[in-house]
């Protein structure tokens, strides 16, 4: 058995000597958040704390799991009958997550695992050799690099050491173990070299125990050993950075155990005061962890020196304190935020980077109400209680007692004048004994002071109820005079004064406007006003421009040719509010303090950030007169329950851009149950109906998850991003089908983005009218249809073409062949007749002659296969030869731009045919010219113009025709639905339009 030994007393005294700076310990200011059943917790006792790999933050408790987002908690607790809820409570374990972020842990029956993707449960029990179910004391202490979970299962002595297997769930016994707690000893590699146990059953102290055959038990603090057997040990924490020093939590105190030395160091008082059991402790970097005691709250521990130097009591005056009184687990996740649970209290968190501003101990709680700092270097602040000296290089202060005050009041203002330090305290001047470490009453003012201003020649204003004065010592004696060279404006109720580089004098008056003064000789003379601006408190004079603090916003003047404007949030990027201060630092920016915080603006981006009470404000209201730049550069604010001091260079924002998870989807506004849960899915298909979608998503960062940011877009639907500020919720309705992407960006308190947008892919079905299948379906079947119906009129028209063949054919063989007949009969019978009977057989000659040639027209026109316009050309070719050649009349026939190929339909050939025909035999018998022309040309894009003409000339005007008349021929023309023009001026001319 090893032997331990405790360090010498004397030692550890030198130290802390050594190490701590002179002056007294003073209570850390810390701003926490709060989880209560009130804000949504199933119970206000609560033991581990988990940040998964999601963002979630998970607190269990003995009545259900609670997952908190920031925003809300959801409970997860056991239902009757299904199998997939939550079992159990979950006080044996902390939480453990495998490589499909899916969580494991234990309760007293048995091991769960929380499906991430299904967001529900499974349960496992391991069994014996026998194949029993091990049904009592499950504890889960690590989950290693082979995704096996450490178990001990077993009650007291009985306790044995499980590998259950979380892919195979499948489980390995390796060895007896003891103690109710069990921790684990990494090596660098991240595998368990030991196993630390406590809460043993038989004896004190801990045990360590190889994980690997033989299995070697080490004992430490056994109950005959040492006096830390007696104060039990309940917790323990392995400090990486240092791997040979082990935190020991006990009932009494804290102990720092070095396993290579065998050595041990015992921490049960802090301030002379019992620390009493210690729960639970975190590292908080290589220097500082922080010990959660029973008696004295959170202890500031410092690992390289050995010794507590600072604590955080319970103290919840504002309920931004610590309102933990007994601390059960300490937990620092992944973004620097540490989570505190409590055996009855609910749960406290903060962020280790958030809190910015130092919040001076020696005025919490006081109304500051004026800062100035002396020539060297020494600060007076005035409060509530009197008045405070600061020493900044020393980090020193001395608090004098108001009896010490002449009128027992708040200094509101302090000045230099003759190497002395003055101050003011309501209507009466003080001076300061430096000797004496106070102030002295020298006299009344003229009436209650307003403002304190020294010129830039050394002239010292005192701006009071009964108007503006100059403060002068004169034989050693103050003297106040009114200042003359104000003029009628003396007497002004002015609020502030301020005199530019150039000699402009600006006086804050009436609590409405601010006068601009000229120096005329001795004298100011007004130049110029500006109205309507309320109280203007504090001035900020650059090369170009001067920034003027007034109660209803920042003010910019132009100093080159005088235009002020009062800034706004929707130009400027500045919320309009009350301003006591405009301060520049270093980057150009501008502090501002206000009745709702402090605000830094950046004029060249035209935005600004507002800070709130968790980045270590003293509260929101900030004092008139209560700020300071100081020689170093520090900037200091008084406000109603104390004073800020800050460095504006070593201002940083939190690091730590939010994770960001949907956690609820509505369709048609009722609640979307996916196989997958909504925060899982990557891309989301729906039907064309369910096209309203609503959207709750929040962003995991908790430094400050209320003042979270969040904008959101529909990509395809939307061009800009939307500013969902602090609720989360988005509502798209009635959505046209096709693709989208909802992106989801989030900012935290500070103002910093995620730099990828979580995305989710959106496809809304098209209805199965709009589909492409639809539509190739569509086209194939009226193209089925079109093309029967096209295969029908060319079967009918093709039934047709032979019918008009064979009618053509028929009449052309049979009647023909008769007409024909009965011609050369009469011709016969006319060589033989009488000549009494001649002429009546000459007639009938000539009607069937008549008839023949008809029929032949008629044959052809309802021919198939004469229908192109070469034919309708030959066709009136050969009537012309026939008929004009006799008469000895010259025939042209001319064809322009139309295809000799065109299809022409029969009517229309059969009319243009005609009207030729006439033309052409009314030529022969009454025309006395000895040329005719017929020309076919197009017109327009698909028309045909017909024009006759001969060179004949009629006397009477009369036109003589074959018997059809004209009124046959503008019958024919209409037929085909042509425009017929007849003109007889100069020959015979017929102008057929066809369109």
């Amino acid at each position: 058995m090893f032997s331990l030994t405790k360090i010498n007393v004397h030692l550890l005294w030198l130290i802390a000597l050594f190490a701590i700076s002179p002056g007294i310990f003073y209570a850390q200011t810390q701003t926490f958040h709060y989880l209560s059943p009130e804000e949504g917790l199933s119970q206000a006792s609560n033991d581990f704390i988990y940040h998964d790999s999601k963002g979630f933050i998970w607190l269990s408790s003995i009545d259900g799991l609670n997952r908190f987002d920031g925003k809300s908690v959801k409970v997860y607790k056991s239902i009757s009958g299904d199998s997939t809820s939550l079992l159990g409570n979950i006080i044996t374990s902390n939480f453990y997550e495998d490589e499909q972020s899916n969580l494991w842990f234990t309760s007293y029956e048995g091991i769960h695992c929380y499906i991430r993707e299904k967001d529900h449960f499974q349960h496992f029990q391991i069994k014996d050799k026998q194949g029993v179910s091990l049904q009592e004391d499950y504890h889960a202490f690590y989950l290693d690099q082979q995704d096996q979970l450490w178990v001990r299962v077993g009650i007291g002595a009985k306790g044995k050491l499980y590998l259950f297997n979380t892919q195979a769930n499948t489980s390995v016994l390796r060895c007896a173990i003891d103690g109710q707690h069990n921790f684990p000893v990494l090596d660098k590699t991240g595998e368990i070299k030991q196993i630390v146990s406590c809460n043993l059953n038989a004896n004190g102290g801990i045990t360590v125990l190889a994980p690997q055959a033989p299995f070697e038990l080490v004992t430490f603090f056994g109950k005959t050993q040492t006096e830390v057997a007696t104060m039990e040990v309940i917790h323990f924490n392995q400090v990486k950075e240092e791997e040979d020093v082990w935190f020991l939590g006990t009932k009494k105190g804290l102990v720092l155990f070095y396993p290579k030395s065998q050595s041990y160091r015992i921490f049960d008082t802090f301030n002379d005061l019992e620390i009493g059991q210690v729960t639970s402790s975190v590292s908080i970097n290589d220097s500082i962890a922080w010990v959660a005691s029973s008696s004295l709250g959170i202890l500031f521990f410092n690992k390289k020196t050995a010794q507590f130097t600072g604590r955080i009591s319970a103290n919840n005056p504002e309920k931004l304190g610590l309102s933990v009184r007994t601390v059960n687990k300490l937990y620092k996740d992944h973004q620097e935020n540490i989570w505190i649970s409590s055996f009855s209290s609910g749960v406290n968190y903060t962020n280790l980077t958030k809190q910015k501003f130092d919040n001076l101990d020696a005025f919490i709680g006081q109304n500051v109400k004026a800062i100035f700092e002396t020539g060297n270097g020494e600060l007076f602040c005035s409060h509530g209680r009197g008045f405070t000296t600061y020493y900044p290089t020393a980090e020193k202060h001395e608090e004098l007692s108001p009896v010490l005050l002449a009128n027992k009041k708040s200094i509101q203002f302090f000045f230099e004048r003759n190497d002395g330090l003055w101050a003011t305290d309501l209507n009466r001047l003080l001076k300061w004994n430096k000797a004496q470490r106070q102030f002295e009453y020298i006299q009344n003012l003229p009436s209650y002071i307003l403002y304190v201003y020294q010129l830039r020649d050394g002239r010292t204003l005192f701006a009071t109820y009964s108007g503006i004065y100059e403060f002068e010592i004169i034989d050693n004696a103050t003297v106040f005079t009114p200042f003359q060279a104000l003029g009628e404006h003396q007497q002004a109720l002015a609020t502030s004064i301020y005199e530019t580089q150039d000699g402009l004098l600006y006086l804050a008056v009436n609590a409405s406007k601010v006068l601009i003064l000229e120096a005329d000789g001795n004298n100011y003379m007004v130049s110029r006003e500006i109205e309507g601006i309320g109280y203007a408190k504090d001035y900020q004079e650059e090369e170009h421009f001067l920034w003027i603090a007034t109660s209803t916003g920042l003010l910019k003047i132009n100093k080159k040719d005088g235009a002020s404007e009062l800034l706004n949030e929707a130009e400027d990027g500045i919320p309009n509010e009350n301003y006591y201060c405009v301060i520049p630092d270093a980057s150009g920016s501008f502090w501002l303090s206000c009745n709702k915080g402090v605000i830094r603006y950046f004029p060249e981006e035209k935005r600004h950030h507002r800070y709130t009470l968790f980045d270590g404000l003293q509260a929101y209201e900030y004092n008139t007169n209560a700020f300071l730049k100081t020689s170093n550069g520090e900037i200091w604010l008084g406000g109603t329950k104390g004073l800020n001091r800050f460095s504006p260079e070593h201002i940083k924002n939190t690091p730590y851009a939010p994770q960001i998870q949907i956690t609820r989807l509505q369709v048609n506004d009722e609640l979307f149950v996916t196989a997958k849960q909504i925060g899982e899915l990557k891309e989301l298909e729906l039907d064309y109906h369910e096209n309203t979608l609503s959207f709750d998503f929040v962003a995991l960062e908790y430094s400050d998850p209320k003042n979270n940011r969040l904008q959101y877009q529909l990509k395809n639907h939307e061009d800009t991003w939307v500013d969902a500020e602090k609720n989360g919720f988005a509502r798209y309705s009635n959505l046209p089908p096709g693709d989208y992407q909802f992106k989801i960006k989030a900012s935290n308190a500070d103002g910093v983005w995620n730099e990828q947008p979580y995305s989710l892919s959106i496809a809304i079905r098209k209805p199965w009218w709009q589909t492409w299948w639809f539509y190739l379906t569509s086209l194939v079947t009226v193209s089925a249809i079109v093309y029967s119906i096209a295969m029908y009129r060319l079967q009918q028209a093709l039934k047709i073409e032979r019918i008009r063949v064979k009618i053509s054919s028929d009449l052309h063989d049979d009647v023909g062949s008769v007409l024909a007949g009965l011609t050369m009969q009469t011709e016969i019978l006319t060589q033989t007749a009488s000549e009494e009977r001649k002429p009546k057989l000459h007639r009938i000659s000539e009607m069937s002659r008549s008839a023949m040639s008809r029929m032949r027209d008629t044959v052809w026109a309802i021919d198939a296969r004469k229908d192109k316009f070469k034919n309708l050309l030959d066709r009136i070719r050969e009537h012309a030869m026939e008929t004009l050649e006799l008469k000895n009349i010259m025939f042209d026939l001319k064809i322009l731009d139309i295809s000799l190929d065109k299809k022409m339909p029969t009517q229309i050939r059969q009319n243009l045919y005609l009207i030729c025909k006439e033309a052409i035999t009314n030529t022969a018998k009454h025309s006395n010219g000895d040329e005719f022309q017929i020309t076919f040309l197009k017109h327009g894009r698909n028309g045909i113009q017909l024009i006759i003409q001969d060179n004949g000339r009629i006397e009477n005007k009369v036109l003589k025709t074959s018997g059809l008349g004209i009124s046959n021929l503008q019958m024919r023309a209409k037929e085909i639905g042509a425009r017929l023009e007849i003109n007889t001026d100069n020959g015979f001319l017929i102008r057929l339009t066809m369109l």
